[in-house]
């Protein structure tokens, strides 16, 4: 018991419980021992840093145990608060992992660039004219890319890129944004990359860029007119960048989330035995730039989720399911990323990703003969997004849990909310896991 005497001389009584229950001949080899022992380390490392804001350092961030950390001493902005106190709430509510218990229920690992990151880009490159006066968007865009970074955050961007090779989403996270009352919702930019070219100059390029351009929406004309309607000033504004781990997996040359949507918990267009305090959900294959942009989703009560107007008949279904989805190309991408074309996504067709897993999982095939939808991708024929095995049959509980997700982003922030979730059902019954991000 030479490992957990050590261990619980330093208080870590758990760690050191769970290492007195394992004997050393139970190991096959020293090598198989020592594995044992930094799993375990690390997972009580990981659970500390649940809910809990990090400091960036450099010298020793850690990006598998640190999920939520922050570049700069300002503000975290709207956004980014949000997620942070969304992290803290699952992170005290263990019941609802007990609930769920196949089901990894979190938020993505998230790195905040501070409000003062953004004060010293618009001091360093002299750009403060830009919110006092009116300019093109394509001005303001032209000068925040020729600007330069402060060297202390494009050193502390470099450090974690090194550490990090998933894909990333940099989305705005400014003074105003996410609140109760001026949410600001869609006024501002988020990017996607892929975060995988071989060449690191390059990666780090397309980081900065993605970093720059949000800055830049800060002042937009979109932005200035909220900002001019809502009596604020648009020179008063700050940005916050939060930068996330991507939600989804590979298919081919492609990444996305199998279902991705938004949750509200009051609806305001009850049908039915639907009631307004239950909520709606709007989802989506693929990205959730479909269901952010109004295009066609599949609109469900959580509480009802089998009382599907829109697909009433088969001819309603085929009329009003999603035949189109977005994904990021991971793959085969030039080196220069179209950052302002659809954010570097790619908008595909249903029937040209019928071959990847979450479309044979989520949809049906239409048998033109028989004018009607089995219930089963598996099958020759055009494929139909239905999510029948998720909301008729159960196979994963999202209507269960996003009531469950509802009811304590209610509790928490005390008035109505509404979470933005995506969801990688990997092979469905056996990995599976859900995040979400709330405002």
């Amino acid at each position: 018991n030479h490992f957990s005497n050590w261990i619980m001389s330093r208080s870590e009584i758990s760690l050191a419980s769970r290492f007195r229950d394992v004997k050393a001949s139970e190991f096959k080899s020293a090598d198989e021992m020592r594995k044992y022992i930094i799993v375990n380390t690390n997972a009580v490392r990981k659970w500390r840093q649940k809910g809990v804001v990090t400091q960036f350092k450099s010298h020793n961030f850690d990006a598998d145990i640190m999920e939520f950390a922050k570049i700069g001493n300002g503000s975290l902005g709207g956004k980014a608060r949000s997620l942070a106190f969304m992290s803290a709430m699952l992170n005290k509510n263990t019941k609802l992992h007990e609930k769920y218990p196949e089901i990894i229920i979190g938020i993505p690992r998230t790195l905040v660039i501070s409000t003062d990151g953004f004060e010293s880009f618009i001091s360093l490159n002299r750009l403060q004219n830009f919110a006092k006066n009116d300019y093109p968007d394509s001005e303001i865009t032209e000068n925040f890319l020729k600007a330069e970074l402060p060297d202390w955050l494009l050193k502390n961007i470099v450090t974690y890129l090194a550490l990090v090779k998933y894909p990333l989403s940099v989305r705005s996270s400014s003074l105003l944004e996410d609140s109760q009352f001026l949410p600001y919702a869609g006024i501002y930019q988020t990017y996607m990359i892929p975060n995988n070219h071989s060449d690191f100059s390059r990666r780090v390029l397309h980081l900065t860029t993605a970093v720059k351009l949000v800055y830049a929406s800060t002042y937009y004309e979109s932005a200035k007119a909220f900002s001019r309607r809502t009596s604020s000033k648009p020179q008063e504004e700050s940005m916050a960048v939060v930068i996330q781990q991507l939600i989804g997996e590979e298919y081919g040359d492609y990444f996305y989330p199998a279902v991705s949507g938004v949750v509200q918990s009051h609806n305001f267009y009850p049908v039915s035995k639907m009631k307004p305090e239950e909520g709606i959900a709007h989802i989506a294959l693929g990205l959730g730039k479909t269901v952010v942009e109004g295009e066609r989703t599949l609109r469900f009560s959580p509480k009802y989720p089998n009382l599907l107007p829109q697909f009433s008949t088969v001819d309603d279904i085929l009329a009003n399911s999603q035949k189109f989805f977005y994904a990021l190309k991971i793959r085969n991408y030039p080196d220069e990323l179209s950052f302002l074309q659809c954010s570097n996504l790619e908008r595909r067709e249903i029937h040209d990703a019928d071959g990847e897993y979450p479309v044979k999982i989520l949809a049906g095939t239409y048998v033109p003969g028989e004018h009607r939808i089995r219930d089963t991708g598996y099958m020759p024929g055009p494929k139909v997004i239905t999510f029948d095995r998720i909301l008729k049959h159960g196979e994963f509980p999202l209507p269960e849990l996003l009531s469950d997700m509802l009811e304590l982003g209610r509790k928490g922030m005390g008035c109505p909310v509404e979470i933005e979730f995506s969801v990688n059902l990997g092979r469905i019954k056996s990995g599976k896991a859900i995040s979400f991000f709330c405002r």
